[in-house]
């Protein structure tokens, strides 16, 4: 097997984050650097789950109505990671938005 058969997928995670005095319990969801000049970019959002859905689920669930495409999973201690295929035209930023390069592919080329 070579390495370049091996799909490449985005990896997306959340970490727990235990309520304090002062907030509720949060999840923060991350995506790790890819590159050494590109910084971690995250977002805190709030854990609003349905009764009958775990944190794992909901993580999932964000994931799909944000935009995002998930094909994987993997946890650790606290934390959910999850496997996205989206790039180039259909590159999601954590905020749901369509990055400004995938702006430009979509209206070059007219995807909707």
């Amino acid at each position: 097997m070579n390495i370049q058969d091996v799909p490449n997928y985005r990896q997306i995670r959340f970490k727990y984050l235990p309520p304090t005095n002062n907030r509720v319990a949060r999840l923060k969801v991350y995506e790790p650097e890819r590159f050494y000049d590109t910084p971690v970019k995250s977002r805190i959002i709030k854990i609003d789950n349905e009764p009958s859905e775990s944190t794992a689920e909901f993580c999932l669930r964000w994931l799909i109505e944000t935009g995002f495409k998930p094909v994987a999973r993997a946890n650790e201690s606290k934390e959910w990671i999850f496997f996205c295929d989206n790039w180039a035209e259909n590159f999601m930023e954590l905020s749901g938005e369509y990055s400004d390069y995938a702006k430009k592919v979509r209206v070059k080329y007219n995807i909707n």
